[in-house]
C-alpha cells in the first residue's frame, strides 16, 4: 500500500483511501510524502460520492469494488491478492476497462507506468463508461433483490435504506 500511495501522489493524484484505520493511516503518513496535501482517508466512505469524482480506482479486484467502479464509469487498476480477485481483475483487463498487476510486481516504475497508462489513455475510461451504461440497462440491483426475495421464499424483505432515498427497501 505505501508503494501504491507514493506512486499515486507522484502522479499528482488527489487520493481517497478507504478501509484503513487511524493507526495504519499514521504509519502511511510517515511513509508517503505529500500525504497531508493529497490524501483523504477514512475507515469507511460512501463509494458513490468518491467515484462520482474519481479518475481511477485502485483496488484488489474484489467484485464489489469493481462493480461499483464500473457502474460509475471509472477505470481500474487491480492488484489481486487471491484467486477470485484474480479472475475479476482478468475480466476487467479483458473488457478494456483497466489493467491487472500482480501485487508483487506493483512497485517502482512498473506501478507508475500502469497508473499513468490507465489515467492517460482515454480508451480505459471509454470502456468503463460503456460498461456503466450496460450495467444501468440491466438493473442489476433490482435483479439481485428479486433473486434474494425468491431465494428467501419471502414476498418482501428490508435491507436498510435505498441508496438514492431514505425510504426502506421493499
Amino acid at each position: 500500500l505505501p508503494d501504491v500511495m507514493r506512486a499515486l501522489v507522484a502522479q499528482g493524484c488527489d487520493v481517497v483511501l478507504s478501509g484503513v484505520d487511524e493507526h495504519a493511516q499514521a504509519r502511511l503518513r510517515e511513509n508517503v510524502p505529500g500525504w497531508d496535501e493529497q490524501v483523504s482517508a477514512a475507515r469507511l466512505l460512501d463509494p458513490r460520492a468518491v467515484l462520482a469524482r474519481a479518475a481511477l480506482c485502485v483496488c484488489h479486484g474484489g467484485s464489489g469494488t469493481v462493480y461499483q467502479s464500473l457502474s460509475a464509469g471509472v477505470p481500474l487498476v487491480c492488484l489481486p491478492g487471491n484467486g477470485d480477485q484474480g479472475l475479476v481483475a482478468q475480466a476487467v483487463e479483458t473488457s478494456g476497462a483497466g489493467e491487472a498487476l500482480a501485487p508483487e510486481r506493483a512497485c517502482g516504475h512498473r506501478l507508475a507506468e500502469t497508473l499513468a497508462r490507465v489515467l492517460g489513455v482515454a480508451t480505459y475510461r471509454e470502456k468503463a463508461q460503456h460498461l456503466a451504461l450496460a450495467l444501468a440497462r440491466r438493473d442489476t440491483r433490482g435483479r439481485w433483490l428479486e433473486f434474494l426475495t425468491g431465494a428467501l421464499g419471502a414476498p418482501t424483505f428490508a435491507l436498510g435504506a435505498r441508496p438514492d432515498t431514505e425510504a426502506p427497501l421493499e
